[in-house]
Order: C-alpha cells, then structure tokens, then sequence
C-alpha cells in the first residue's frame, strides 16, 4: 500500500500545504467538525455548518448564547442569513440552519479563526469569525458580493438567543422572563442583562441577583429593523429553518427591547449593483457594566480597530504556534506537533475547557495539569501558574478536588473531592 500524501486530503476536506488551517468543502460532514477559539477569557465554539455557542469565562456556567448539543442536527447558534427582497428567497451563510443547497461552499478552520465562503443566488459571501487576544468578544467580518449582472436587492438578517449565565439551561421559559435588553446608537446596539444568577457572588447573594455582565450585540451599518423577541423573528410554531421574519421580509409580531423573549436580531438593508462588494461588521460580547459593553460594542464597529485586533491576535497565537519548532521525516508528526496540538491544548483544552462532545468549563485536577505541559517550550511560566492553581485545590490531607468550577468558588464550590488524583500523608 502506497503511504498517504500530505495534506491526507479526503471526501470533506485537507489541511493546507503549510499545514495552518484545515479546509472543509462541503458542510455535511459525518458529526461537526468543530474550531474552539479562545485565549483565557471569552471563547468561540464553531462548527463548519456555522452552528455553535460563545461563553464568557466559563462554557457551561457563563454561556452568552444558548445551544443545545445535539451531534445529528447540529442547529442551534448564531447565525446570518441573506434575503433577496426582490424574490422572497433566503439563505444562511453558513450552512446551517437553511440548508439551502449552495453553489459553492468552503470552510476553513484556522488558529483563532474560522473562514466561511459561500454562494447562494450568484451572491458571493465571506465570514470571518474570531476572537480578540484578551478580548471578552468577538468579531464577524462580513464580505458580500454581487457576482450578477444585474443589481440586486438585498437584506442581511442576524439571529442568536441569548443564555446569559449557566447552561444547559432546562427552565427557559421561567429564565427567559429575567432578561432585558435595550436598544443603543439608532438600532446598532443590542445590550441584555439577566436579574436572575444561580451563582453567589463575593456578597453571598444568589438567585434573584443580577447577572454579573451586560452582554451586546452590534453592527457596524444602520439597520433598518431591529428586534429582541423570539417570536417575531421567528413566527409562532416557527423554525429558523423557516423563520416568519424572513418569510415576510419584516419581524412578524411586536417588540418592546425590554421584557421580550430574549434575541438579538438586526434586519440591515443592502442594494448592491452588478459586481459590487461591500462590507460590515457584527460583535458579540460581554462587559462587566454597561458603559463598557457600550464602548467595546462601539469600537469594534470601526474596520481599523479590527483590523488592529486582527494583526495583535496573529501576533498572539504565532509567539505559542512559532516557538519551539519541530522538523522530522515525517509530515504529519510534524504538523501536529507544530501547530495543532499546541493549538488545542491552549484554545481547547486549557482556556476554553469545553467542546461539542463535552461541554465543560471546569479545571480537572489531573486533566488541565498534564495539558499545561504544552508550556515547557514555548512559556515556562504558564505551566508554574498551572501547578499553583492546582495546588491551591489540594488539602492537608492529600485529597484534591478531582474537578472544579472556577467560577462557583466564593461560597460553595462545585467540585468532587477526592483521593483519586492525590496521595495521603
């Protein structure tokens, strides 16, 4: 048998010749094939039928956005469609959750990034997805492009519901009547808080407390339709396969931007003439008071600071990616080692603790203790802070806590204490 040639190119996708980025073809791989984005603070999971969820500090205790995991359907995120108000057609941008059949569709999961290109109705489109180094947000940028011959009518659809706070949640309908948002800048900005945290904060105070952050949703162009209800994007007994709002070509039932079914969805007009591009931004995030969710939702409405961002997050990922560099005979020990195992030990594994297949947050004693060893050659002291951590989670007595929530610390920590990952003295 013949060895396999790099870049093992198969039915749904390869890696790319340098090996930096894996290209998807089609959307309708065997189970999701998934980019976890972090770097310590917020985080990103994103699968390449555009399906997915986002959390600040913690996946499962402090997710933004609400998903439910569901490996065969895969269809629950945030997402963007496209309408053409001429025709009444729509489509996502990603695959999901339309499914339109595209007539082209390519996905590439990269360091901190994820790239959809996409064609529907001869409009061509380019989402970026990623996650500011040191940021509690991220970034959509938004390319679309009118390859016809003919102008074409256009409107640009954003959907995500918001979660704000632990999760799986199974009591929406009793939670969903504790979020509130408002609208800010002429209908460019979306803020949610929640007046309900299952966890105490350094008062002791749980439960009917607010949520310790102000969560945004942003976009960069003037919108001409904003809305915070489930139900009018939606359409009762609706589906976002087939939302009422894009049926119609308008929200389907009222808003209040206060005690509404808690969404976030901004309608964006968007004429283009034959062959004509244009671009917008979309954030998403979280802030610890409103003021700061307002000054970040604003600045990242500027293509200059993303960009800014953008070249300070290549900057951050290559100094872990580029140190420590290994070259053998063999390729694919190579690309692994230079690239994706540091990349998932880091993003995956110790920041962002969480996946499809496992949603986590928490620190496990023995797990995030043998994945700190990425540290060795590329940051020493990262692995220094990772066994003080741990230590801090051990007793007299030799006992740790097997696993930890950071977050439920203060007061009456999640854990389960254990002799299995310590010795007695």
């Amino acid at each position: 048998m013949s060895p396999i040639k790099f870049p093992y190119k198969t039915a749904y996708g390869q890696f790319s010749e340098d090996g930096a980025s894996y290209s998807i073809h089609r959307p309708d791989t065997p189970r999701p094939w998934v980019n976890i984005m972090s770097s310590g603070t917020y985080g990103v999971a994103l699968s390449q039928a555009g399906s997915g969820y986002s959390w600040l500090h913690h996946a499962s205790l402090n997710r933004i956005t609400r998903w439910n995991q569901d490996l065969i359907q895969d269809n629950w995120g945030r997402y963007l469609y496209v309408r053409d108000d001429v025709t009444g057609k729509f489509w996502s941008v990603g695959w999901q959750p339309v499914r339109a059949t595209p007539e082209s569709y390519e996905v590439i999961h990269g360091v901190g990034y994820t790239i959809f290109h996409s064609q529907n109705e001869g409009i061509q489109a380019q989402w970026l997805v990623f996650v500011p180094a040191e940021e509690p947000l991220e970034v959509w940028r938004l390319r679309i492009k009118n390859t016809t011959k003919h102008p074409r009518k256009l409107s640009l659809w954003s959907y995500m519901e918001w979660n704000l706070g632990e999760a799986p949640d199974s009591h929406r309908e009793f939670h969903k009547t504790f979020i509130e948002t408002a609208v800010h800048d002429n209908g460019k900005i979306v803020l949610a808080k929640k007046r309900l945290s299952p966890l105490k904060n350094s008062k002791g105070q749980a439960w009917n407390r607010n949520w310790d952050h102000v969560a945004w949703h942003a976009v960069s162009l003037p919108t001409k339709a904003v809305s915070c209800d489930k139900e009018a994007f939606l359409g009762n007994y609706g589906s976002l396969q087939n939302p009422g709002a894009l049926q119609k070509g308008k929200y389907v039932g009222p808003t209040t931007h206060k005690w509404d079914d808690g969404i976030a969805s901004f309608c964006v007009a968007l004429p283009l003439k034959a062959g004509e591009e244009r671009s917008l931004l979309y954030s998403i995030g979280a802030a610890d008071s409103q003021s700061q969710a307002l000054v970040k939702a604003r600045k990242f409405m500027d293509f200059s600071q993303v960009d800014s961002a953008w070249g300070r997050t290549e900057m951050f990922w290559d100094k872990y990616i580029s140190a420590f560099p290994v070259k053998t005979p063999d390729r694919s020990f190579n690309l692994l080692t230079n690239t994706w195992l540091k990349y998932q030990a880091l993003s995956g594994r110790l920041w962002g603790r969480t996946g499809y297949y496992q949603m986590g947050g928490a620190y496990g004693f023995r797990d995030q203790l043998q994945d700190s060893q990425v540290f060795l050659p590329l940051d020493p002291e990262g692995t220094r802070k990772q066994i003080h951590l741990h230590a801090a989670h051990q007793f007299a007595d030799g006992t740790v806590y097997h696993w930890w929530h950071p977050l439920s610390e203060e007061g009456h920590p999640r854990g389960i204490r254990t002799i299995c990952c310590g010795f007695r003295l």
